[in-house]
């Protein structure tokens, strides 16, 4: 919902600057950004069009391959967040750890 608030926020911003038409303003959302755009459009007037470029899967199927105990984490800073009169969010790390390639093997060529 935050994301979707921030169209909202691009939306105002991009009303202001200048030479853009305020009748034409559009969103455009990719993977699953789409879904933000969709919300924010959703009941946004100052929007003439919504863009969306989505894959069909879910955030399940994403989520399965996320770095053990990440969601666990996730779900314990939300908690302590809405707990919290002053929250300081958790950070993790953005992406998956490096994948280590295998030492190379030598390999002898016979003529």
């Amino acid at each position: 919902m935050q994301q979707a608030a921030d169209y909202h926020d691009a939306i105002t911003a991009a009303m202001n600057l200048p030479g853009v038409d305020r009748n034409k303003i559009c969103l455009w959302g990719i993977g699953h950004s789409g879904g933000a755009a969709m919300i924010a459009g959703a009941d946004e007037p100052r929007v003439a069009a919504i863009v969306l470029n989505m894959p069909f899967q879910s955030g399940a199927y994403d989520a399965a391959n996320f770095p053990p105990g990440l969601l666990q984490q996730v779900w314990k800073d939300r908690e302590a967040q809405v707990a919290s009169a002053n929250p300081q969010p958790t950070y993790v790390p953005f992406g998956l750890p490096q994948r280590q390639t295998p030492a190379a093997k030598k390999v002898s060529v016979h003529s």
